[in-house]
């Protein structure tokens, strides 16, 4: 009875383990699923990694950096311009007397102050009071004719002015500095371009040399296989002798590890390849261009 509950128990265990052990391994496959064949020229990849390479990119910004910090330091030698306005609202001026007349007169101009009019046809007493007018006008108003500029109510006021350095120790001393930093930056972004393209032309030789090694490797593997078959079937017919047999199994036998370590060299070289270009690993590559002789 308690095998028979052991056994159970373990077959339910194993039930519970299967789903877990193929979700903890669905991550792998997707990882190495297969993707669609990339060839590769030379130029072709050095414009890749030229796209996908994060030290050039950053030394890209730094050169944007210190262009924009030499355009600032710059900036002084342009023209300033200020322009300003103001508002006041003058609840009592000083200026309201001459506008207004005195108090203490009696009340003021007779009438518009629109000038003198003499006309001889008019009666006598209209002329008199005409007259009367032109006099109290030229006595009690303003001189300035009621509107006094500067004893106005609301008062705006604009201003604008401009300058313009001609030259400044200081800042000529900023600028050289900005300057000479835009230019280091400028010698950066083309050092790790430079080197860029020595790591990617390197792999990608490298990568290309492996292949070809290891495509000899697997080729000479063919051809000592072949061999040690006809010897053996000239060993059967008895037409080899014992040691040839045994030679051309050794033969066979050493070159299967040449075999072994040129396939290896030669996935670590494309692996190195795929890294500079940012591809997926696991990106089959065909590399196009040919050795120069």
């Amino acid at each position: 009875m308690g095998r028979t509950i052991a056994l159970f128990a373990a077959v339910l265990a194993a039930f519970l383990l299967i789903p877990l052990l193929l979700a903890a391994q669905e991550p792998v496959l997707a990882v190495r699923a297969p993707t669609d064949t990339v060839r590769l020229s030379l130029e072709e990849a050095l414009r890749r990694a030229e796209d996908a390479s994060e030290s050039v990119g950053i030394a890209r910004a730094g050169l944007d950096r210190a262009r924009g910090q030499e355009r600032q330091a710059r900036s002084g030698y342009l023209p300033q311009v200020f322009a300003g306005a103001s508002f006041t609202r003058t609840l009592e001026s000083q200026f309201g007397g001459l506008a207004e007349g005195d108090a203490d007169t009696a009340g003021g101009p007779i009438g518009p102050c629109d000038g003198y009019r003499p006309d001889p046809l008019l009666p006598l007493d209209q002329r008199v009071a005409e007259l009367e007018r032109a006099v109290d006008c030229a006595v009690n108003s303003s001189p300035f004719g009621g509107a006094l500029p500067f004893g106005q109510a609301n008062n705006w006021n604009l201003g604008l002015s401009l300058t313009q350095t001609i030259f400044d120790w200081q800042l000529y001393g900023r600028s050289s500095a900005a300057a000479a930093v835009r230019r280091a930056a400028a010698i950066g972004v083309e050092v790790e371009r430079a080197q860029l393209v020595l790591d990617v032309a390197t792999a990608y030789w490298d990568a290309l040399l492996a292949d070809r090694l290891a495509a000899i490797a697997e080729s000479t593997l063919v051809q000592t296989e072949r061999t040690l078959r006809d010897v053996e079937l000239g060993r059967a017919v008895g037409t080899q002798p014992e040691f040839d047999l045994l030679r051309a199994r050794v033969e066979r036998d050493n070159q299967r590890p040449v075999v072994i370590r040129r396939q290896n060299v030669r996935e670590l070289a494309t692996i190195r390849l795929r890294q500079l270009l940012d591809l997926p690993q696991g990106t089959p590559l065909v590399l196009v261009s040919e050795i120069p002789v």
